[in-house]
C-alpha cells in the first residue's frame, strides 16, 4: 500500500480534485435519471398510465438507493480495514459500469419485460457501488485536512456533489435544446449516461495513483485497525449514529424536494415550459453550491452546530410561503423563490461533512458515517420524489412538499440540539 505522510499543497488539490469528480459522478448519474425520468417511464414502462409509470420510473430510482446501505457496509468494511485509496478505487469503478449498461439498455419495445427487470439490476448495482463512496470520500478529506480547515476541507464532497447536479442539469439542458423530443425518445437520452460510464473509468484510472491517508497510515503502523468495524459501531456508537441519522434528514429531503424533484413539480404541478424549469432550477443549484464553501468557512470560525441551526430554522419557517410564491405566473418571483430556499440549504451543506467525520473515530470512521449518510438516502432521498407525488395526490395540495420539509426539519433541529460543538476537536486514531 502506498503511504505518504507529508502531501504538498500541490499534491493534495490534485487528490481533491480526483475525489470530487467522484463525488460529481454520483449525483450526475441519479439526476440524469431523475432529469429523464418521463421518457424513461415511457419507454421502460409504456403499459401503464402517465402517473402510474412515472411513478414505477421514481420507484426503480428509489431501488438504487435501498440497497446503499449494503454498499456502505461491504465499502465501510473495505475502507476501514484496508484503506480509502482501495474504497474509492473500486467504488467508482462498481458506479461507471451499470451507468453505461443503461444507457446501451433497450427498452420495452425491443425486449419486454426484460427492459424494467434489468433496469432494475443496473439501479440496484449502482446503488451498491454508491453506498462507498461518500462516506469513503468524506473520510478521505477529513484525514488530511487541517483541523481548523475541517469544515471547509469535507464540503468540497458536497460541493462536488451538487456540482454533479449542475453538470448534469446544464448537459439535460442542452439535449433538450438540440434535440426534438422524438429524437430524445428515439435515443438521444442515452448520450449522457454512456458519457458518465466513460468517465468512471478515467476516473479509476486517476484514483489508483492516490496515496492513503496519514490518520489511516498510523492506524496501519500501529496495527489499530478493526477487524469488524460494523460491529464495533452499533457496539461503541449508538447514541452517534442515531444523531447523526437525524441531524442529516434535513439534508437529504432537502436535495431531494428542492433540487431532485422541484423541475418536475415546476413542470407537471405550475404548468412551467420543461426547459424553463430546469433553468430555473440549474440557476439555483449554481448560486446555491458555490456559496458551500464560502459558508464552510464561517462554520470552522464559529462552529458546525450554529451554522445548521440558521439553516434548518431558516428553511422551516420559509418553505411554505415559499413555495405559495412558487405558483405565481412571474417567473423572477419563481426563480426568487427558489434561491430564498437554495440559501438556507447551503447553510446544512457547509458543516455537514465535518460533524459527520467527527461523530466517529478513525478505524470505524467510513462504516460509522457511511450507515448514516446511506441510511438516510435509502429513506429520504430515495423515497421522496415518490412520497411527494402521492402526498400532493391525495392531499390535493401543491404546498405539501413544504409540510414534508418542515416535519423532517424539526427531527434535525431536535437532534441538532444535542449535539456537541466539534469546531476545535482532533480526530480520534484509536
Amino acid at each position: 500500500m502506498e503511504v505518504l505522510n507529508d502531501v504538498s499543497h500541490n499534491d493534495f488539490i490534485k487528490y481533491a480534485f480526483i475525489i470530487i469528480a467522484g463525488c460529481m459522478l454520483e449525483m450526475y448519474d441519479f439526476v440524469v435519471y431523475s432529469f429523464f425520468a418521463v421518457g424513461i417511464a415511457q419507454l421502460f414502462f409504456p403499459e401503464q398510465s402517465f402517473f402510474n409509470s412515472l411513478l414505477l420510473s421514481y420507484g426503480t430510482f428509489a431501488i438504487g438507493y435501498f440497497t446503499r446501505p449494503l454498499g456502505a457496509t461491504f465499502f465501510g468494511y473495505l475502507s476501514d480495514t484496508k484503506g480509502r485509496k482501495v474504497a474509492l478505487i473500486y467504488s467508482v469503478l462498481c458506479m461507471g459500469i451499470p451507468i453505461f449498461l443503461i444507457g446501451i439498455l433497450p427498452t420495452y419495445q425491443t425486449i419486454g419485460f426484460f427492459a424494467p427487470l434489468l433496469l432494475l439490476i443496473f439501479r440496484t448495482a449502482q446503488g451498491l457501488s454508491l453506498g462507498g463512496e461518500i462516506s469513503s470520500a468524506i473520510a478521505f478529506f477529513s484525514e488530511y485536512s487541517k483541523e481548523n480547515r475541517r469544515a471547509f476541507t469535507t464540503c468540497w464532497v458536497f460541493f462536488g456533489l451538487n456540482f454533479g447536479i449542475v453538470v448534469a442539469s446544464l448537459f439535460g439542458t442542452l439535449i433538450i435544446k438540440i434535440f426534438t423530443h422524438e429524437q430524445i425518445m428515439a435515443g438521444a437520452w442515452r448520450i449522457l449516461f454512456i458519457l458518465g460510464g466513460v468517465t468512471a473509468v478515467i476516473i479509476y484510472l486517476m484514483r489508483k495513483k492516490l496515496y492513503e491517508t496519514p490518520k489511516f497510515t498510523q492506524l496501519l503502523r500501529g496495527h489499530l485497525t478493526d477487524s469488524l468495524p460494523l460491529l464495533q459501531v452499533f457496539k461503541t456508537y449508538k447514541k452517534k449514529l442515531v444523531m447523526g441519522f437525524f441531524i442529516f434528514c434535513i439534508v437529504t429531503t432537502a436535495t431531494a424536494t428542492l433540487f431532485l424533484f422541484m423541475p418536475i413539480y415546476l413542470y407537471y404541478y405550475l404548468n412551467i415550459k420543461v426547459e424553463t424549469a430546469y433553468l430555473l432550477n440549474t440557476i439555483n443549484l449554481i448560486i446555491f453550491t458555490c456559496l458551500i464553501p464560502l459558508i464552510a468557512i464561517l462554520a470552522d470560525k464559529f462552529g458546525r452546530k450554529p451554522i445548521l441551526i440558521i439553516g434548518i430554522i431558516a428553511l422551516i419557517f420559509n418553505c411554505y410561503p415559499l413555495f405559495l410564491l412558487l405558483t405565481n405566473p412571474n417567473h423572477l418571483l419563481v426563480l426568487w423563490a427558489l434561491l430564498s430556499l437554495g440559501i438556507p440549504t447551503a447553510f446544512l451543506f457547509a458543516p455537514i461533512g465535518a460533524v459527520l467525520a467527527e461523530l466517529f473515530s478513525t478505524p470505524v470512521r467510513t462504516t460509522g458515517l457511511g450507515i448514516v449518510y446511506n441510511l438516510n438516502s435509502a429513506l429520504f432521498l430515495g423515497l421522496t420524489p415518490v412520497l411527494l407525488l402521492l402526498l400532493i395526490k391525495y392531499t390535493h395540495s401543491l404546498q405539501a412538499p413544504a409540510l414534508y420539509l418542515i416535519i423532517t426539519g424539526f427531527l434535525s433541529l431536535i437532534a441538532t440540539l444535542f449535539l456537541k460543538e466539534s469546531k476545535d476537536s482532533t480526530l480520534d486514531i484509536n
